[in-house]
């Protein structure tokens, strides 16, 4: 995928200013350019720039505070962050971050992916939710893309709180909107609805089981032989329950604790994600 750089000029500028040598390109989503560049230790870092046309500086600066309460291995560290005024006038907020250079989980998945090896991503995620659940935090937009491998490395760590939900805070979210915010094929019935008063650790809950299950059998546990991904959606969206052949496959391959983990009702999935973790941990020895 081929993007256009808008704020190059503006990322030169911030590194001048910080005096961060080489930036480069990475990437860009809808509300920012992702460059990596050096600090004056030549210790890699992320800056990323955030586009003050389309960002809500609200949902920026939860972002930020989020990010800032977070302390974890299976966590990206934010190292930094600052306004920046451009000689065009514009303040360009931006933040530094840990870098990553292993890749993401999409470019692991390239065929299904061992139990084992699921098991040690659903373990390590599922450190990260408890993390975040400890900070009263929801990532709401887990996905193999915002989870990342440091170099040489092949534990997850969980990344980009751009949609992050802090139920001690207001919601930024309108209660009016049929949908609330996330990746559709990875959020679960209750962000799909904006359901807001079920969304909770659950939520991340089921999106980490989503992403172990597409790992393991290389389809999403809720779509069954023809589906498309929009009714794939739908069936999350009706509160259906998991494919029969996902149901069978996680049984066979010894990985049941997904069937839990992606249940329609939050009710119905772990009560703590602890408690995920030892039952991951009995599985992978049983494996």
């Amino acid at each position: 995928m081929s993007f256009t750089t808008y704020f190059f000029d503006v990322a030169s500028g911030i590194c001048n200013h910080l005096s961060f040598t080489n930036p480069s390109f990475v990437g860009a989503g809808v509300f920012k350019e992702v460059y990596s560049t050096q600090t004056t230790e030549h210790t890699p870092v992320a800056l990323k720039v955030f586009s003050p046309s389309r960002c809500n500086l609200c949902r920026a600066e939860r972002e930020i505070e989020s990010m800032k309460k977070c302390n974890s291995s299976v966590i990206g560290k934010l190292y930094d962050w600052g306004s920046h005024i451009h000689t065009n006038g514009s303040a360009y907020l931006y933040t530094i971050e840990e870098f990553f250079d292993g890749g993401t989980l999409t470019n692991k998945m390239g065929g299904a992916i061992e139990p084992v090896r699921v098991c040690d991503y659903g373990i390590a995620l599922m450190r990260a939710v408890a993390h975040l659940r400890e900070h009263a935090l929801v990532h709401r937009d887990i996905k193999p893309d915002n989870i990342m491998f440091r170099d040489g490395e092949d534990t997850p760590t969980l990344v980009d709180f751009g949609l992050v939900r802090d139920l001690m805070d207001v919601s930024l979210t309108m209660s009016y909107l049929q949908q609330g915010p996330g990746t559709p094929f990875f959020a679960s019935p209750e962000q799909l609805n904006n359901e807001k008063h079920l969304i909770d650790w659950r939520s991340d809950q089921f999106s980490v089981g989503i992403v172990l299950g597409l790992c393991l059998t290389e389809s999403h546990p809720y779509q069954t032989p023809g589906d498309s991904k929009v009714s794939t959606i739908d069936r999350v969206i009706g509160k259906q329950t998991p494919s029969v052949r996902f149901r069978e496959r996680a049984e066979a391959l010894g990985c049941r604790f997904l069937i839990k983990m992606v249940a329609p009702w939050s009710v119905e999935r772990f009560d703590h994600p602890n408690e995920i973790v030892q039952v991951i941990e009995r599985t992978k020895k049983e494996i």
